[in-house]
């Protein structure tokens, strides 16, 4: 295995890396930084309780409480914008990672020189993923930075289980994102399926309590694993972080065997 390749991407994203890493920053103090305001206005609560059950289900407001800033994050931060922004940054890398290779006719080259193709792959995957877990120390520090200027009654190591939930949500979405690349090597086939694969699961996710006959399918998403646990009030749950990273590695090594045996565009 050449580990140049490994380290030539991560030189490659360099910059994605900086500017992604700006955008999380400024998210996490941003919306951290609006609780204290947010905490003093006491008919928000009163109005929240109002909202029908399938509106607050729908948009993720159940649970919401407004005196608690751990309760705050988890809804306003950490239920849609930044598993958001991760999937699409990880979706995106694990896509460019071969089709694009392929389609600007250097994969072919590369895979010329003394590299297996499994090998290819995994250190793709694995500078990627780097970037992700970059990310997500990233997404912590903001918050923690928000949290010490602005006293916030914040467990950390909860907020850490946070960021790492959403890290794994990342690499499930980087390995969809690159197995389908691996297996295609088309980028935008590849693209539209993960972009559907990943919506129809936060739909599942947040329909399927509302829906009698879709509710045991719910344990189907993947988005699942990620919201349920609840990481920001409760910690890690392991159980859920293995299952995420399971379905990643399974995902992964379908998109690789594949690879293996598919013919490369020239």
């Amino acid at each position: 295995m050449i580990p140049g390749i490994f380290l030539w991407t991560l030189y490659r994203q360099r910059w994605s890396l900086l500017a992604w890493g700006v955008a999380f920053l400024a998210l996490a103090i941003t919306m951290s930084s609006l609780y204290p305001s947010i905490a003093n206005m006491s008919d928000l609560q009163q109005l929240l309780e109002e909202y029908p059950a399938g509106l607050k289900a729908v948009f993720g407001l159940e649970g919401f409480d407004f005196s608690n800033p751990a309760s705050y994050l988890k809804h306003e931060l950490f239920a849609l914008f930044v598993p958001a922004l991760m999937l699409i940054f990880t979706i995106a890398s694990g896509v460019g990672a071969v089709s694009v290779e392929e389609s600007r006719k250097t994969l072919d080259l590369i895979l010329s020189l003394p590299v297996r193709r499994t090998a290819y792959i995994v250190q793709k995957f694995a500078s990627s993923a780097a970037l992700t877990v970059m990310l997500s120390c990233t997404l912590f520090i903001g918050i923690w930075a928000a949290a010490l200027i602005l006293d916030l009654n914040l467990n950390l190591a909860n907020i850490a289980a946070g960021c790492l939930m959403v890290g794994a949500l990342g690499i499930f979405g980087l390995a969809l994102g690159m197995g389908l690349s691996a297996a295609l090597g088309h980028s935008g086939a590849s693209l539209g399926i993960a972009v559907v694969v990943v919506a129809s699961a936060y739909l599942l996710h947040t329909i399927a309590p509302l829906v009698g006959w879709l509710e045991p399918y719910q344990k189907l998403s993947p988005y699942y694993y990620y919201a349920v646990s609840d990481p920001l009030l409760k910690g890690v749950n392991w159980t859920h972080l293995l299952v995420l990273l399971g379905l990643s590695a399974a995902i992964l090594a379908l998109g690789i065997w594949r690879f293996e045996h598919r013919d490369i565009r020239s």
